[in-house]
């Protein structure tokens, strides 16, 4: 009598029931311009899950790597935003076939360096001097708002203390330095202190 034996290999399908999205921070600060990474690792399960990337509506997956060690898939997203990621939120998705599990949505809290600073001739509200060139009456009182833009918002030095707005009375010419300064401070690098100055050049001419 003839013995025919063979074997056969049982694989049993776990789903997915969990991810996590590294780092675990509601909102999220990056900058404009400088690359953010992100993580998500997902339970056990058979077969290894897939994950995918999403920055609002947007699939950005593209921009992933996914590793898989014993059945856990880990995701590492690398990506530069921008200014019109202000607000919007990161989450991943795992899937092994079956139920889709998500994270909860990480906002985007964009921070932003000081822009170079302008001047506005009367206040905040009033006409830029364009050149950064200004004449004025000697012996007149005429009031200049330094203005510049950033996130967290700009404070200011050597322009008038740490007003915007500088009023004075020139007799002779001279040159005024505005300096704006704020303090970035991404998540997972250290803080920032960025500063950008304009100068005024102020005429004195006669009435």
């Amino acid at each position: 009598m003839r013995t025919v034996q063979g074997s056969v290999t049982i694989t049993y399908a776990v789903p997915i029931t969990f991810i996590v999205l590294t780092p675990k921070l509601d909102p999220v600060n990056v900058v404009d311009g400088v690359s953010s990474t992100f993580s998500c690792v997902t339970s056990e399960s058979r077969p290894p899950a897939t994950v995918s990337w999403f920055k609002g509506i947007d699939d950005i997956t593209a921009f992933s790597n996914n590793v898989t060690t014993t059945f856990i898939t880990t995701s590492t997203l690398t990506y530069t935003p921008s200014k019109e990621d202000q607000g919007k939120r990161i989450r991943c998705e795992g899937s092994n076939g079956g139920t889709t599990v998500t994270t909860s949505p990480s906002v985007h809290t964009m921070h932003d360096p000081p822009s170079r600073p302008v001047f506005h001739l009367g206040g905040t509200t009033g006409p830029r001097i364009t050149e950064n060139s200004l004449s004025v009456i000697r012996g007149k009182s005429t009031s200049v708002a330094c203005i510049s833009t950033g996130n967290p918002e700009p404070t200011y030095s050597s322009w008038n203390g740490s007003d915007q707005l500088w009023t004075f009375i020139a007799n002779t010419d001279t040159t005024r330095t505005c300096l704006a300064s704020n303090t970035l401070n991404p998540t997972g690098f250290k803080e920032e202190l960025r500063s950008i100055s304009s100068a005024l050049n102020i005429k004195v001419v006669c009435e």
